[in-house]
């Protein structure tokens, strides 16, 4: 695993050389013609401003990772990209998703935090096999009603944005075993269907515990969901 990041960061490094150096294109279409066999692109820290439209013809795409970018919108076809199931958006300049995005069935898991989002696509409910949200260090002050609908939804990454409240619904997500709400402005308590008074006061900070469910509120104040 290790070298493989390794090799990974290392393709990234020559990327980055070669569109410094003008060979955009070039580059692009190395990497575009690798992901064609892989189903896997990265195209990290590559100043990008638009997704290129060569990435919207590989329809076998599984994976594509463009954070640290430039991006300050997307297209509507990324949502035909139906294979897709990794999404990673982090630190780039977006203000909003296309609702076309909630279009891919395969979707397990979108990541698009320090971004400046102010919301999330109203369809988003629409993501039924989506595993993992990550939409930390943004701006939104709400989560959609609809987000009860992701019934597969095991993570959800809401921590640094300005959230006041959460959907009523919210314990309906029964997969649901990692929440996390810190650096917000929460206001309302928390949904009764979290069932909160199921959970049990723990000071560990949640990397140093074990696997167990836990719910972080803010720094000072994690839940663990007690097992009986």
């Amino acid at each position: 695993m290790v070298r493989w990041r390794r090799s990974l960061a290392q393709r990234d490094i020559a990327l980055a050389g070669e569109l410094a150096m003008g060979n955009q294109g070039s580059a692009l279409a190395k990497r575009t013609e690798r992901a064609e066999k892989t189903g896997v692109l990265a195209l990290r820290n590559c100043s990008l401003q638009s997704l290129p439209e060569r990435v919207l013809v590989l329809t076998g795409l599984r994976v594509l990772d463009v954070s640290a970018n430039r991006l300050s919108s997307l297209p509507a076809a990324l949502g035909q990209l139906a294979e897709l199931k990794d999404v990673i958006l982090d630190a780039n300049k977006l203000c909003a998703l296309p609702a076309a995005l909630c279009m891919l069935p395969k979707l397990e898991k979108l990541s698009v935090s320090a971004n400046t989002l102010t919301s999330l696509p109203g369809a988003i409910g629409s993501l039924t096999k989506l595993k993992q949200l990550v939409v930390s260090h943004n701006q939104l002050t709400e989560l959609p009603d609809s987000l009860c609908h992701c019934t597969s939804l095991q993570l959800l990454d809401a921590s640094h944005n300005r959230l006041t409240r959460l959907p009523d619904a919210v314990g309906a997500l029964a997969a649901l075993v990692d929440l996390r709400l810190a650096h917000n402005v929460l206001s309302a308590p928390l949904p009764a269907s979290l069932g909160v008074c199921g959970y049990e006061h723990a000071s560990a900070h949640p990397q140093h515990m074990k696997p167990l469910e836990w719910l972080a509120v803010s720094p000072a104040h994690t839940f663990v969901r007690a097992h009986h």
